[in-house]
């Protein structure tokens, strides 16, 4: 392919293939297409335009591969302007990711791919990044298509914590009862992590807000009533039985305690011994 070949392919606005090379890299073909401006302009972050610049410097990025080539890169320079508000900043590119590392259309390719039942260390192998790399474009692609969230329409959740790491280490996350959708996940589950989601719902939405389903965590109650003071909290049937069977068992200890003594043993002895007499006589059988 020759560089107006290559330019039709690459479709990079304000440049155009000067040079191209081929060769290899981890066994694959590689290819590095040496690109020049063809207009002079420089955008700064704040939106400002310039046709001058305070310095450049050359830069190698990862690019889309294509075809036969699996490892494409870009060759350019980067520049950066003597802003009139912003001072000495460097240049911005609607096809080029923040830090300047890969293009945008990559990285557009690498975020499908996590969105695949797949380890992110087999995608960093398949496009021949680091894994950090990887990570990072997938929690930029999350993060620009979930924040601001959507809690349009949510009357009814759930609130409850899980485990993220060994330790006592949880998260508070928040669902959409109705909808069956992960709202909110907060680091740890004090009042504070369940706060930063109601401020994060406003006023008018915590207003409309009629029930919160959730365990007996005292701090998740605390929360909700201080945010939500219109809604029912719904305590789930596990955590109210687990908590009834302690209650239970109290009182009966403390009855078993009252009871006198006969022969030796309280009557919570006697069950027991003869629940502990039977399975001896059950294993007896079986091995009889």
């Amino acid at each position: 392919m020759d560089e107006k070949e290559w330019n039709r392919l690459l479709g990079i606005p304000g440049f155009e293939a000067e040079r191209v090379e081929y060769g290899e890299e981890d066994g694959l073909n590689r290819v590095t297409i040496h690109l020049r401006r063809t207009k002079e302009q420089y955008v700064c972050r704040c939106g400002r335009k310039y046709t001058t610049y305070w310095d450049k410097t050359r830069r190698l990025v990862r690019d889309k591969g294509c075809w036969d080539w699996s490892r494409a890169y870009v060759e350019f320079d980067l520049v950066r302007i003597n802003c009139r508000k912003c001072g000495v900043k460097t240049e911005t590119l609607p096809w080029l990711n923040l830090w300047g590392q890969y293009t945008s259309r990559l990285a557009v390719e690498v975020a499908k791919a996590c969105r695949e039942i797949r380890a992110i260390s087999s995608i960093a192998e398949q496009y021949g990044l680091k894994w950090h790399v990887v990570k990072e474009i997938d929690k930029a692609s999350l993060k620009a298509e979930l924040d601001p969230p959507d809690f349009r329409g949510v009357t009814r959740i759930a609130v409850d914590e899980i485990a993220i790491r060994k330790g006592q280490k949880y998260a508070t996350m928040v669902i959409d009862f109705d909808k069956h959708r992960v709202l909110w996940v907060s680091e740890d589950r004090k009042k504070e992590s369940l706060d930063e989601f109601y401020k994060k719902l406003g006023t008018e939405g915590c207003k409309k807000i009629v029930a919160v389903g959730m365990d007996m965590w005292e701090p998740f109650r605390a929360s909700t009533h201080e945010y939500c003071k219109n809604a029912d909290i719904v305590y789930d049937p596990f955590h109210v039985v687990m908590n009834y069977g302690k209650v239970i068992n109290k009182v009966r200890n403390k009855e078993v305690r009252k009871t006198p003594k006969k022969n030796g043993r309280s009557s919570w002895g006697r069950s027991t011994f003869s629940s502990r007499t039977a399975r001896t006589s059950n294993r007896r059988s079986v091995y009889a």
